[in-house]
């Protein structure tokens, strides 16, 4: 996954609750409606996506777990 993606994941939902919050009775993302009594779903996924993007800017190589660095030692 890369940052764009990631990022946009995150505008639908902060705009899906500015919707609702707003009035909006619900708010279409893809095939999902969502209504009022699905603010949290949107808080959910929000807080997924935002976890991403973080992710994705802290490590922007996309590489995960453990480095090792090989020691070469000169005598």
């Amino acid at each position: 996954m890369d940052i764009e993606t990631a990022k946009a994941m995150l505008q639908l939902y902060i705009d899906a609750e500015k919707a609702i919050a707003g009035g909006a009775q619900s708010y279409k993302i893809g095939d999902k409606e969502l209504t009022r009594v699905n603010m949290s779903y949107i808080r959910d996924n929000m807080q997924y996506w935002e976890n991403k993007v973080k992710e994705l800017e802290s490590n922007p190589s996309g590489r995960r777990g453990i480095t090792i660095k090989k020691a070469v030692y000169v005598c």
